[in-house]
């Protein structure tokens, strides 16, 4: 039997927040010098233009540009932390919607009772989407929450996303502990996102990319 989530309270995260590898220790020197130098390089090829994978192109929203840091540190772990998720989830993309919100890790912390859910947004309109506000449901198997989740990026916040551009962030939720034995059934196969209404550059539209 389902259990029923009433409140749910969401905010909008930096998806980069896993813990990120530093560089060999053996790496020094003249060695570690170059790898840096590379390692800056790639970084600011990938912020400024964002990366290929596939059909897709991946960028960082305007608001993510502005912690430096904190991207620099996890470019690291680029590999496992987008591109790879993007390859294994990327089956889920469904062209009949303007936009898709995938979910691709789910982790719980007891001690604050709450979830936080990593997604991808893509864009799979023929329009450049410079502001998005969404609400819709996070669906978990044995959990029903029933109070929408309100995600809102500004112009000043987003960036010019293109056609079959996406982005990465995470959204965090209450998660009473009561809920952690269903919770834990839960795997990222299980998880979605249902847009139950959907503003695109200000504009309210429907999530149907059919007509």
């Amino acid at each position: 039997m389902k259990k029923k989530l009433v409140f749910t309270a969401s905010f909008i995260f930096l998806t980069f927040n896993f813990s990120a590898c530093s560089l060999k220790k053996e790496a020094t020197g003249l060695k570690k010098v170059k790898q840096e130098e590379s390692f800056s390089k790639n970084y600011e090829n990938i912020v400024d233009d964002g990366y290929t994978i596939g059909d897709y192109h991946f960028y960082f929203a305007n608001f993510q540009k502005k912690d430096s840091e904190t991207i620099k540190n996890n470019l690291q772990d680029f590999d496992s932390t987008i591109v790879k998720n993007f390859e294994t989830y990327q089956y889920k993309i469904d062209k009949t919607k303007k936009i898709n919100m995938l979910p691709f890790r789910i982790q719980y912390n007891p001690t604050d009772e709450t979830i936080r859910t990593n997604y991808f947004l893509i864009n799979n309109t023929n329009t450049k989407i410079s502001s998005i506000d969404i609400e819709g449901l996070p669906k978990l198997k044995n959990i029903d929450i029933v109070e929408p989740t309100t995600i809102s990026f500004s112009d000043e916040d987003f960036l010019q996303l293109p056609t079959n551009g996406f982005i990465s962030f995470s959204v965090t939720m209450s998660m009473p502990i009561e809920y952690i034995e269903s919770l834990k059934e839960n795997k990222v196969n299980d998880l979605s996102f249902d847009i139950i209404d959907l503003k695109i550059n200000g504009e309210k539209v429907d999530n149907s990319n059919e007509h």
